[in-house]
């Protein structure tokens, strides 16, 4: 499907079930790999952006914290800005760039307000920063 019909959303959606296939496999080289194929050849952008943010989540699995960066630095608007924010959060985090991840944090929760419930876990997510923060200076 992805060598025939590369362009198809099709394909894509095929990208996306291979590469979540690979995860459950704990293979996130390959999972990265499908990835990457459904950025550079789909034609939709929803599409992009579930693959984009998937990707993202996966580079932070690998421990690729500055390819995560790279990855959604110029997204911070739109639809998916919010989750964008939090992986920047994660990445800033686990580079210990604590201040960055705190505001990359409050972003992410002021672009979420239409969804308390993305709110509520982001919110954690900024707390529990406070919280490793406040426990690494004593």
């Amino acid at each position: 499907l992805q060598t025939d019909y590369p362009k198809t959303t099709y394909a894509a959606l095929a990208g996306l079930a291979m590469a979540k296939a690979e995860v459950d496999s704990n293979n996130l080289t390959e999972a990265a790999r499908q990835l990457e194929w459904v950025l550079a050849n789909a034609s939709e952008e929803a599409i992009k952006h579930v693959a984009r943010v998937r990707l993202a989540r996966v580079y932070l699995a690998e421990a690729k914290f500055d390819q995560t960066l790279a990855l959604i630095e110029s997204y911070k608007q739109g639809e998916f800005a919010a989750q964008y924010a939090e992986l920047r959060g994660d990445a800033f985090h686990a580079l210990k760039k604590d201040d960055q991840a705190r505001e990359a944090y409050a972003n992410a929760i002021k672009l979420a307000a239409n969804n308390p419930q993305q709110s509520q876990y982001l919110q954690m997510k900024l707390d529990n920063l406070a919280i490793a923060t406040a426990g690494s200076k004593s």
